[in-house]
């Protein structure tokens, strides 16, 4: 199980290798501390103006290792060639770099998706007279509140079959 003290771990062997790709005099700026964030939407954050490179706690006690490492260099990666890159070719090429040694299993993803305490579930009721689980949310949208009046000619599909409508259903 993943502890704070494996994610400094994890976040000083990342540290150490992205140096050895990329030398830290070439970086846009440079990390300074690692901290716990519970932010909702983000699993991690890096911050230029405090050099906080923030980890979603919901890491903690799970074993998606894999994604944790995927974390940590993504938010190196944005320190490497500044956050104002946001997620253009610049920065995919530097992350690309990072994480070209591991890919991440989507069932680690499941993990830190069920932590997640979301507002609303959005379901959709097919033509074909199914309904399909979307997933979780944290506030309803225009694109499932108001379809298929937000956007007329833009019908969606799941599976090749016409959505008709969205209903979100209250989680909490």
């Amino acid at each position: 199980m993943i502890t704070y003290e494996y994610i400094e771990q994890e976040y000083n062997k990342a540290l150490e290798h992205a140096y050895g790709l990329i030398p830290a005099r070439n970086w846009s700026s440079l990390p300074t501390s690692l901290v716990l964030t519970n932010s909702p939407r983000r699993l991690g954050i890096a911050n230029e103006s405090t050099g906080e490179v923030s980890i979603n706690a919901r890491y903690k006690n799970t074993t998606a290792y894999t994604s944790l490492r995927n974390t940590i260099f993504h938010e190196l990666a944005h320190f490497c060639v500044g956050t104002h890159n946001n997620h253009n070719k610049v920065f995919k090429r530097v992350l690309s770099r990072f994480t070209a040694h591991f890919e991440v299993d989507k069932s680690e993803l499941q993990q830190l998706i069920q932590q997640v305490d979301f507002k609303w579930h959005v379901v959709a009721h097919l033509e074909n007279g199914h309904v399909h689980e979307i997933g979780g949310v944290h506030r309803k949208t225009k694109i499932y509140a108001e379809y298929p009046h937000y956007r007329p000619n833009a019908i969606h599909t799941i599976k090749g079959v016409k959505v008709l409508r969205y209903e979100y259903r209250q989680n909490r």
